[in-house]
């Protein structure tokens, strides 16, 4: 929770560190850290059952992850997105999402309720840290089913708590990791389990800063990685 790793070298405590194996490169365990939020929600917070069906809201990078997670623990997976998250579905399908729903163009929920035979999702995800996001999460998830929200709001939201307590939910929060959501990420990515190299649409030096951050704001990239190794 420091600021400071934008830079070729960066002193850290032996404790905090994790030792990466050798078959997993610098540029696969780049994306380490969003992959720990994942494992941490859907493998350590949420429980998922081979067969069931999740419903992830907001497909950026760790929406996608979450999706690769519950994709490996045998969920069938629903992502959504608005219209400005093209590139992001792509990706979300490329990499093996079963459907992907661009919310200006289709109900997200309709989706759901009839790939679910109008039971809605085991499980929801909500990824974007966006009110309508939730909104669209109570209707999506079935009586009974799990809502996890992942997604960080910018301070008090107004929802519609009762559906709670009328469609008997439970729902889990998930903030970051711990020390075994590492301890996972790194042996996913040992296994070549989980490819978090699909994400990656940019490299760039630290020289590049201006340009890293430009392509990571106007929707050009999909994730962008600093290589202090570049010149």
């Amino acid at each position: 929770m420091i600021d400071g790793a934008f830079a070729d070298y960066l002193c850290i405590r032996a404790e905090r560190c994790h030792h990466l194996p050798d078959n997993v490169s610098f540029r696969q365990a780049s994306l380490g850290e969003p992959l720990s939020v994942a494992v941490h929600a859907v493998m350590e917070r949420m429980t998922v059952h081979a067969g069931d069906l999740i419903f992830i809201s907001g497909p950026g990078c760790v929406g996608i992850l979450s999706m690769l997670v519950a994709k490996m623990e045998g969920a069938r997976v629903i992502v959504a997105g608005t219209a400005k998250d093209q590139l992001r579905l792509k990706c979300a399908k490329q990499m093996g999402a079963d459907i992907v729903v661009d919310i200006s163009k289709e109900d997200p929920v309709k989706v759901v309720l009839e790939d679910s035979k109008g039971e809605g999702a085991d499980a929801v995800c909500e990824c974007a840290g966006v009110v309508e996001s939730l909104d669209i999460c109570w209707e999506a998830v079935r009586r009974g089913g799990t809502l996890m929200p992942v997604g960080i709001y910018p301070g008090k939201i107004h929802t519609d708590f009762n559906k709670i307590t009328m469609k008997e939910l439970s729902v889990v929060g998930s903030f970051g990791y711990v020390w075994t959501s590492w301890q996972r990420t790194i042996q996913l990515l040992a296994e070549r389990r989980v490819d978090t190299e699909g994400l990656i649409s940019h490299e760039f030096p630290l020289s590049q800063f201006d340009e890293a951050f430009r392509a990571s704001s106007n929707g050009t990239a999909m994730k962008v990685v600093f290589n202090p190794g570049m010149s």
